[in-house]
């Protein structure tokens, strides 16, 4: 089984909306973190918009980042779980996990 790994420990997280948690930074530009290995597909830097395929044996998952303030990352790109992928700006970001 892979561990999520959390995308910061820098925020206060909000996780009362199924499969769409948000979190507030406690300071302007904190790192994020990839939450699993995968391939960047979607990047929108205008947005803060990031989306990661994360491949588990049979299943497909994506993971979206909204409003991030600074995106490292490329379609076509290759992540590691734990890696960091860009930072937060001072308002909340978005994370949102679904099966593809």
């Amino acid at each position: 089984m892979v561990k999520f790994y959390p995308p910061t420990t820098d925020a206060n997280v909000d996780t009362s909306k199924f499969k769409r948690w948000t979190y507030t930074p406690y300071r302007n530009g904190i790192d994020i973190y990839a939450p699993f290995d995968g391939k960047v597909y979607g990047v929108d830097r205008k947005k803060g918009l990031i989306k990661i395929k994360h491949f588990f044996s049979k299943d497909i998952y994506t993971t979206k980042f909204y409003e991030l303030g600074d995106i490292y990352k490329s379609n076509g790109d290759t992540v590691q779980r734990g890696e960091i992928i860009g930072k937060s700006s001072s308002n909340p970001f978005s994370l949102e996990m679904r099966l593809s």
